[in-house]
C-alpha cells in the first residue's frame, strides 16, 4: 500500500531540493544532492536504500516522487529521473514545450514496482482555468499514449498527484481530447459497474432468501409489495452513497459502510447489521410514499403500520423508532426471517474480502485488457491473453508484494493491524481476494457489449452539446 504520508500543497511547493525528507519526519531519507542541469531540465540518479522512504526529485522543474520503503526491491537500486530531450519528445509525439518525465531503475526502463509510488506535478499555467476532472497524466505504451485520471489535483496549488506502480514515460498534466476523454470515461465506467453489480450480486444472493422471509414475517402478504421493498432494501445497502438519516436516537446512528459491521464482536455485529436493515426499510417505506402502503395493507400492521403512519404525519423520527422496533421484536424470535441479520453480516464479510479496490484503476485495466486479449501485455504483464490465473499470479509484482497489497486492504476495512491476522485468517483473505479479481475479470468480460454503450451514449450527447441550433428555438 502506500504510504500514509500525502503530498500537501504547501510542503510541495516548498521542497525545491532534489532529493530530501520533506516535512521534517523520518519517513522519507536525505541525501546529498546531485548537481542540477541549467534551465528546467531534471536529470537525477542517485542509490536508493529499500529499507528508507525519499523524496526524489523538484517539484519546481516539474515532478517530485514520493518513493516508500521498498518499492523498489530489497537490494539498494540506482534511480534515473530525468526530463525527455527534444529528440525524445519528438519521438513521443507530443509538442516541444511539454514535460515529459522518464524513469528508469537499474538502467531498466519498463520496471514494474513492489509498492505504489506517488509522482506531483505541476499544473501548466494555460490549463490553470480547466476542470479538475478535465486534467489526466500521459502513461506512454507500446501503442502510443494512454490518459488517466490524477489521484489528487489541487487546482489551488497548481499540483496533481499521480498514483503509479510501473516505470515508463509520464507526461504532464495535459487536457485530452474529447473523444480521448471519452475512452477514459467508457473505461472508467465498465469498471465501476462491472464492481458494483458484482457487489449487487453478492447481495441479493446472500439477503434476497431471508429479506422476502423477514417482511413476510412483519406481516406482509402481497408478493409485489414484498418485491418492491426487498429490491429498494438491497438498492440501499448496496449503495455507499445514500447518506438517509434514520433517526437522531444513538441506537440508530447513521452506517458509515456496511464493511463496518465486520469489524467488533459478534453482538456488535448483529446490533449494527439491526440498525441497518432497519435504516434500509425505513428507507424503502419513504420512498415508495405513505399513501402507497397505506392502500397495500401495510398501515394496518401494528408498528409496521404506526411508522407508515409516521411518514404520512411527515414524523421521520417516530417512522424509524417504530421501524427499529418492530424489525427488533422479530428478529429475537425463532420466526422466520430471522436470519437476515446474520447474513447482513455474511455480507460485509464479503465485502471486507473483496480485493478489487486494493489495486489502482490503471493497474486493473492494463491486466483486464490483456486477459480480454486487447493487449499483448508486453513490459507490464507477461501472461497471455486469457490466461487469468497466471495473469493474477503476477499483478502487483506478484508473490510477497501481491499478498501484502491485498492483506492490508483487508485489514484496512477491518480496521485491525496485519500482525493480527492468524495463519488461517491470512490465508482465507487471500483466496478470497484472489477470487474477487478472477471475478471482476470475467463479469467485466462478459459485459464488454453492454459497456461499448456507455461510450457511445456519451458520443452522442457531446455531439449534442456542441450543435451550432442547439439553443436555437426550433419550430
Amino acid at each position: 500500500m502506500t504510504s500514509n504520508k500525502r503530498f500537501k500543497p504547501a510542503t510541495l511547493l516548498m521542497c525545491a531540493v532534489l532529493l530530501s525528507g520533506c516535512g521534517g519526519s523520518d519517513e522519507t531519507s536525505p541525501a546529498s544532492p546531485p548537481s542540477q542541469p541549467p534551465s528546467s531540465a531534471m536529470s537525477i540518479s542517485v542509490t536508493l536504500d529499500p529499507e528508507k522512504a525519499y523524496d526524489v526529485g523538484d517539484i519546481q522543474n516539474g515532478w517530485l516522487m514520493r518513493v516508500p520503503k521498498g518499492a523498489l526491491g530489497d537490494q539498494p537500486t540506482t534511480l534515473e529521473m530525468r526530463t525527455a530531450t527534444e529528440a525524445e519528445l519528438t519521438t513521443l509525439g507530443v509538442p516541444l514545450d511539454s514535460r515529459v518525465l522518464s524513469l528508469s531503475a537499474n538502467g531498466q526502463h519498463n520496471v514494474r514496482l513492489q509498492e505504489l509510488v506517488e509522482i506531483a506535478a505541476p499544473i501548466p499555467p494555460k490549463l490553470k482555468q480547466a476542470s479538475p476532472w478535465e486534467l489526466m497524466y500521459g502513461y506512454h505504451t507500446a501503442n502510443g499514449w494512454e490518459y488517466w485520471p490524477f489521484k489528487e489535483v489541487d487546482m489551488a496549488a497548481g499540483v496533481a498527484v499521480i498514483e503509479a506502480q510501473h516505470f515508463s514515460w509520464f507526461l504532464q498534466p495535459v487536457q485530452p481530447s474529447t473523444t480521448e476523454r471519452l475512452t477514459v470515461y467508457s473505461r472508467t465506467m465498465a469498471a465501476e459497474y462491472t464492481q458494483k453489480e458484482l457487489a449487487r450480486q453478492a447481495l441479493v444472493q446472500k439477503l434476497g432468501p431471508d429479506l422476502d422471509k423477514t417482511l413476510a414475517g412483519l406481516g406482509i402478504t402481497d408478493r409485489a409489495v414484498i418485491k418492491n421493498l426487498s429490491t429498494n432494501m438491497i438498492a440501499y445497502l448496496e449503495s455507499a452513497h445514500i447518506d438517509y438519516a434514520l433517526t437522531a436516537n444513538a441506537a440508530l446512528s447513521p452506517l458509515d459502510s456496511i464493511a463496518r459491521i465486520a469489524t467488533g464482536n459478534e453482538d456488535e455485529r448483529k446490533e449494527k447489521s439491526l440498525e441497518i436493515i432497519a435504516k434500509a426499510l425505513h428507507w424503502s417505506l419513504a420512498k415508495g410514499g405513505p399513501g402507497k402502503w397505506q392502500a397495500s395493507g401495510i398501515g394496518a400492521l401494528g408498528s409496521l403500520g404506526t411508522a407508515v403512519g409516521a411518514l404520512a404525519g411527515g414524523d421521520s423520527e417516530a417512522a424509524g423508532n417504530a421501524t427499529y422496533s418492530v424489525l427488533k421484536g422479530l428478529l429475537s424470535t425463532a420466526a422466520p426471517g430471522t436470519g437476515l441479520v446474520f447474513m447482513v453480516g455474511e455480507a460485509a464479510v464479503g465485502s471486507v474480502l473483496n480485493a478489487v479496490d486494493a489495486f489502482t484503476a490503471s493497474e486493473l485495466e492494463k491486466a483486464y485488457q490483456v486477459y480480454a486479449g486487447h493487449s499483448s501485455g508486453k513490459g507490464y504483464y507477461e501472461a497471455g491473453s486469457g490466461n487469468i490465473e497466471a495473469l493474477l499470479a503476477e499483478m502487483a509484482g506478484g508473490g510477497r508484494q501481491q499478498e501484502t497489497r491485498i492483506l492490508d486492504n483487508y485489514c484496512a476495512k477491518r480496521m485491525i493491524s496485519p500482525c493480527e491476522v492468524d495463519l488461517r485468517e491470512r490465508e482465507y483473505a487471500l483466496d478470497k481476494g484472489r477470487e474477487s479479481l478472477k471475478a471482476y475479470f470475467v463479469q467485466r468480460k462478459a459485459n464488454e457489449e453492454i459497456y461499448k454503450t456507455f461510450e457511445l451514449q456519451e458520443k452522442e450527447f457531446v455531439a449534442e452539446l456542441v450543435r451550432p441550433d442547439l439553443f436555437k428555438t426550433r419550430p
